[in-house]
């Protein structure tokens, strides 16, 4: 009995993914999530995770900290790792910094959804400024 030949799967697809500009991968999931929404979703989870974010440079961090409003931030950074939190609090000016823990201090309890949420989004924002060559994803390097 012959057996099936297995090529690439979830985490290959997502780093070939990496590799599209974001209208291309948005047009490649919308078409993978009409065929097969479980899929695309694992797919989607496999290409960037939050906190690999905070590995980029400090001068891509500003920037993408400069892109982002700050209540996605406050509730995307809801229980990281401390490392994580500090690299986007270090890109922040002290006064703003400041502004920013006293506001997220007075937060209510987070929806688990509403964090992941917020992530995606902001990993999102750093898919289309690495697009725009001002945001350097970790593991890849500037896209061009």
């Amino acid at each position: 009995m012959k057996q099936g030949l297995k090529l690439g799967g979830v985490n290959t697809a997502a780093r070939i993914m990496n590799l599209f500009k974001v209208d291309e991968m948005d047009s490649v999931l919308g078409d993978l999530t009409s065929l097969d929404q479980e899929l695309a979703q694992r797919v989607i989870d496999a290409m960037t995770r939050f906190d690999e974010l905070a590995e980029a440079d400090s001068r891509s961090l500003q920037t993408l900290v400069r892109n982002l409003d700050a209540s996605t931030l406050m509730v995307a950074l809801v229980g990281v790792q401390r490392p994580v939190r500090d690299a986007f609090l270090n890109s922040m000016s002290s006064r703003a910094r400041g502004r920013f823990l006293d506001d997220m201090d007075n937060m209510g309890a987070i929806r688990r959804s509403d964090i992941e949420a917020a992530r995606k989004e902001i990993i999102r924002i750093a898919r289309r400024l690495s697009d725009e060559n001002q945001f350097a994803l970790p593991s890849l390097g500037y896209i061009d």
